[in-house]
């Protein structure tokens, strides 16, 4: 069995259970209550159960389920009223059973049937309350499966943003970097040997962090960083500061060299991985150009990225 089908029957025997103490708790205010009184609320507890089940069968072979409101409600009158005189026919044999031979109850079947037609409404109420509840249950559970649905589908077009991004940046950094390298073969040989490990090390662990798209900073590897939480400043967030000489033109149009999609793309991604509070700011300050990252603290543990020693 199901879990939602264990729910199902677990709310259907708690219910019909407590309505029926209910009863037989008015009944003791009363003092109307005997053996016979008894059987009757049980034999009404069995019927309150197999009668609302076949309601719920009918409502989802009849596709009401699918249906819009305004359509649902007449249809849920009509099957509510239907068992409403079946349960006040069948509480009428099962009462007239149970109760045969005594003089002083009047029989519930006995023409003109006025008991039965008595009973007719305060089922009816009851089968339509239990309707009520019943799509009530079911619209919620749409409904919590819907915003699941919707959070996927969010969450699998951040993936594909993200893919597309780093398809444009993986190639703009090679870019910069082959030119960076190229103009340090003539002024500076040694280095630009040096450029060229360091790179080959970053391509590596690229290749290696696969489609992850958070990784660990460790000292020991290329990057080094020493940062620290500024609370004053930057709240809860860790703000990593490069400078470099050098100016930066925030109104560079984009060339043949220079593409104009590296800033932008990386602010993008920053904003799709750590929300909105995260940034990049570039300007000049002093002779350099200064490139402040924010980056909101993640609750996340170690264990959940991957460790590339960059």
């Amino acid at each position: 069995m199901s879990d939602e089908k264990a729910i199902y029957w677990l709310t259907q025997v708690s219910g019909w259970f407590g309505y029926i103490l209910l009863i037989l708790f008015q009944n003791l205010l009363l003092g109307n209550v005997d053996l016979g009184i008894v059987k009757v609320l049980f034999a009404n507890f069995a019927l309150g159960i197999i009668v609302s089940h076949t309601m719920r069968a009918v409502i989802i072979r009849s596709g009401m389920l699918s249906m819009k409101i305004l359509n649902v409600i007449p249809r849920i009158i009509a099957i509510a009223i239907a068992a409403g005189v079946l349960s006040s026919v069948i509480y009428g044999v099962i009462s007239d059973l149970l109760f045969r031979g005594g003089s002083e109850v009047p029989q519930m079947l006995a023409p003109p049937f006025v008991l039965i037609i008595e009973l007719v409404f305060p089922f009816t109420t009851v089968y339509l309350f239990w309707s009520i509840l019943y799509f009530a249950a079911i619209y919620l559970k749409n409904y919590e499966r819907e915003e699941v649905k919707n959070l996927r589908l969010s969450s699998s077009m951040n993936e594909v943003e993200l893919g597309n991004l780093r398809s444009q940046l993986n190639p703009h950094f090679m870019f910069n970097a082959l030119n960076s390298i190229r103009a340090l073969v003539d002024e500076n040989p040694d280095q630009a040997k040096v450029s060229i490990t360091q790179m080959s090390r970053i391509l590596r662990s690229s290749l290696l962090a696969g489609r992850r798209n958070l990784v660990t900073l460790r000292k020991g590897g290329m990057i080094r960083i020493t940062a620290e939480i500024d609370k004053t400043t930057a709240g809860d967030a860790l703000k990593l500061t490069v400078a470099n000489s050098g100016t930066f033109d925030p109104d560079t149009k984009a060339t043949a060299q220079n593409t104009s999609v590296g800033i932008a793309n990386s602010r993008r991604r920053l904003k799709l991985l750590f929300g909105e509070e995260a940034g990049m700011d570039i300007f000049n300050r002093e002779g350099e150009v200064i490139c402040e990252v924010t980056i909101p603290l993640l609750t996340k543990t170690h264990d959940d990225y991957e460790d590339i020693n960059y």
